[in-house]
């Protein structure tokens, strides 16, 4: 930002499955029965679009333990997928996708971005997460603790 130029406040949706209020979901018009429909998410991107928000966010989940479920329906669509589709819907409105880096190997990560990225006009961004479970979707090996999968990368050596 330059000098005396004004700030601008970015504002973004957080779009999940049935909402962020737990009971959300029972209310008339909640539309959870559209909880995996493309319809669903194409009304909330065009509304958030509409409203002149920057970007829709999905807050991914690697998991399907019910045990990790508190209330009410649970299912989600991943997030590259939906993004794209909606790409396609929508015309400004930015995209940020949770994908993990503990379950995704990097080249795909890479490639499927550049490939969101491309096909979105370059409205795409990676929210860059480490997972906390669902390693029992990814061969059960137990998950690295929280310190080594936050820990800073080493410095590469300089090459003579």
């Amino acid at each position: 930002m330059t000098a005396g130029a004004p700030r601008r406040m970015r504002l973004g949706m957080l779009i999940g499955s049935v909402g962020n209020h737990q009971g959300a979901w029972r209310r008339p018009g909640s539309r959870v029965e559209e909880i995996t429909s493309l319809d669903l998410y194409t009304d909330l991107a065009l509304w958030a679009e509409a409203a002149k928000l920057d970007a829709l966010f999905i807050a991914d989940g690697l998991t399907l333990e019910t045990s990790r479920i508190k209330a009410g329906p649970f299912g989600h669509l991943e997030p590259i997928t939906l993004l794209s589709a909606l790409a396609g819907r929508t015309e400004r409105i930015g995209f940020i996708g949770s994908i993990s880096t503990t379950f995704t190997e990097p080249y795909n990560l890479a490639r499927q971005m550049a490939s969101l990225d491309h096909i979105s006009g370059g409205r795409a961004a990676w929210n860059i997460v480490t997972s906390a479970w669902g390693e029992v979707n990814f061969g059960g090996r137990p998950l690295p603790s929280h310190a080594e999968r936050y820990a800073p990368l080493p410095r590469s050596s300089s090459r003579s």
